[in-house]
């Protein structure tokens, strides 16, 4: 559901059209599942970080990121793409978000203010916004879908406790939060929830050195 599974079936859109992938990740397991998932498919798979990926400037049309993008080193997550993608290339990040319904959604936000110093922690500028700041891109597109979903409560607190902040506590309070969730789910067998997967693109503004206009 999360950024594995996304990540997966990413790469598996994108091989099934027929483009030349080369699909990365640092997770050595991850990869392992994405050469199952497509064990007769031309990708190219690499056990690597973003930052440690070497190729050759302008040698991509596209380059996308599922659910990844904020962990990328901000030194490098605009200025890379914007050098490896040929002209007219776009970036495309890739996302997802759980909405959970009240009493829940309430519930959590008071969980995460009482444990956080700053309460906007979980969240983030929305990528165009981040896009836009780069000065590197053309204005990006957005698009988002939105599908009800009904999850156990059990998966509930392990998505819980796969987000960047709660990963960043002291174990004795992501410990504390776990529990707290887990009691207060403690007599429902399933959570009902909105899935958003926004998706944001945009086309990499012509490089100074490079006089060769950008294909509309």
């Amino acid at each position: 559901m999360r950024s594995a599974a996304a990540r997966a079936q990413l790469t598996e859109r994108l091989a099934g059209y027929g483009f030349n992938v080369t699909a990365i990740d640092i997770g050595p397991s991850m990869i392992a599942a994405a050469r199952r998932r497509l064990p007769d498919s031309a990708v190219s798979f690499q056990v690597i970080s973003f930052e440690d990926f070497a190729a050759a400037e302008a040698s991509f049309d596209l380059i996308c990121s599922g659910t990844a993008f904020h962990w990328v080193d901000p030194e490098v997550k605009f200025s890379k793409p914007a050098r490896r993608l040929r002209p007219g290339g776009w970036l495309g990040l890739l996302a997802t978000e759980e909405r959970f319904d009240d009493p829940l959604g309430a519930a959590l936000s008071r969980m995460w203010a009482a444990r956080s110093d700053d309460t906007r922690a979980r969240t983030r500028p929305a990528d165009a916004e981040i896009i836009a700041d780069s000065c590197r891109f053309e204005e990006p597109v957005d698009r988002i879908d939105a599908q009800r979903m009904v999850l156990p409560a059990g998966v509930v607190i392990g998505v819980e406790n796969t987000r960047a902040i709660v990963l960043s506590w002291p174990e004795d309070v992501r410990q504390s939060f776990t529990d707290e969730l887990h009691h207060y789910l403690r007599s429902q067998t399933e959570v009902h929830l909105t899935q958003m997967t926004p998706l944001t693109m945009a086309r990499v503004l012509p490089r100074l050195d490079d006089p060769s206009p950008s294909p509309r």
